[in-house]
């Protein structure tokens, strides 16, 4: 029937042109006329009409499909956004739970402890330097130095301290941080790469974002083969400051790469090679940074290297310091 009313019209037309080429007698044959050409404008008028209809119902078709590709995309959006908070209140859950663990733990050791820690000093000054046993001691209390810093970092982790912000040149503070590597990694003869813009100061706690810094430059140091690269850089970013921290060693899996900030989970693999990410560095320094209202991210692929990132919301008002940059082999 659709088929049908549509030839309908151009044929009625189409008759009543040709109706005009046929002769007629004087009397009748200016009516003919004028109802010919009345019956074509009422044929354009309706095509026109028609033509009217159809665009207004594509531009109707249209504006839903434009509406319904917004909705999938703020749906999509919302989606994301929900699995992001989610994987947020599942790791603060997580580490709330391994924070009373760990303060619990961290007083019930750092008293022992401490014990054996005094007494192995007692026992350093008491021995010759050439004493058989006194490697051995000397042994004892540096492993008691070194539990005494895991001791730290789970009290540090357990009740972390709010920041005390002052203006600091971030950029400057990087270049102090990398300072403290740089011995250790120049040795391996990894080359440091640095970009660091010069930029306003920001509203930090310097000693907290410098800790944060050196956890994340200690696992790209040991992701490192020897004569690898580490490329650090800071810059302005969407209103705040980005550190970026790459390396060009083993690299991530993505799942290793989301367990990455548990606590002590460990990256070594089964023949015991170091893996980025090992131990509270990064569960410290995460919190470290959350505590500015900042965030991390890591970006890892297998083989390829890692890129650690920590975007910090900006603050301060003047520009301070010169450029820093170059390489150090």
């Amino acid at each position: 029937m659709t088929h049908l009313s549509r030839l309908i019209g151009p044929t009625a037309v189409a008759v009543l042109f040709l109706a005009l080429l046929v002769p007629f007698p004087e009397t009748i044959e200016i009516p003919v006329r004028v109802a010919v050409f009345f019956g074509g404008a009422l044929f354009v008028t309706r095509q026109g009409l028609l033509l009217r209809e159809r665009t207004e119902t594509l531009a109707a078709v249209t504006t839903l499909t434009n509406e319904n590709g917004r909705l999938v995309a703020e749906l999509r959006a919302e989606l994301e956004r929900r699995a992001i908070d989610q994987r947020r209140m599942i790791h603060a859950s997580r580490s709330a739970a391994v924070g009373d663990l760990a303060a619990g733990v961290a007083h019930e050791v750092n008293n022992p402890l401490t014990g054996i820690l005094g007494f192995a000093e007692l026992l350093i000054d008491g021995m010759t330097d050439d004493d058989p046993l006194r490697a051995d001691v000397v042994v004892i209390r540096d492993e008691a130095l070194r539990a005494r810093d895991i001791v730290r970092a789970l009290r540090d982790f357990a009740n972390p301290r709010p920041p005390a912000l002052a203006e600091t040149d971030l950029s400057a503070l990087v270049h102090q941080t990398i300072d403290l590597v740089r011995y250790s990694v120049e040795r391996r003869r990894i080359t440091i790469h640095e970009e660091l813009e010069v930029l306003p100061p920001v509203l930090i706690d310097g000693s907290a974002i410098q800790q944060a810094v050196l956890n994340i430059l200690t696992n790209a140091r040991q992701a490192v083969d020897d004569g690898g690269r580490l490329e650090i850089a800071v810059r302005a970013d969407d209103g705040g400051r980005l550190i970026s921290i790459s390396d060009d060693g083993i690299g991530m899996d993505a799942v290793t790469a989301q367990l990455a900030f548990d606590p002590f989970f460990s990256g070594r693999d089964d023949a015991g090679e170091i893996e980025p990410a090992a131990g509270l560095g990064l569960s410290v320094s995460n919190g470290l940074i959350e505590s500015h209202g900042g965030s991390i991210s890591i970006h890892s692929r297998p083989g390829r290297g890692t890129t650690v990132r920590i975007h910090l919301p900006a603050g301060g008002t003047h520009a301070i310091g010169e450029s820093r940059g170059g390489e150090a082999a």
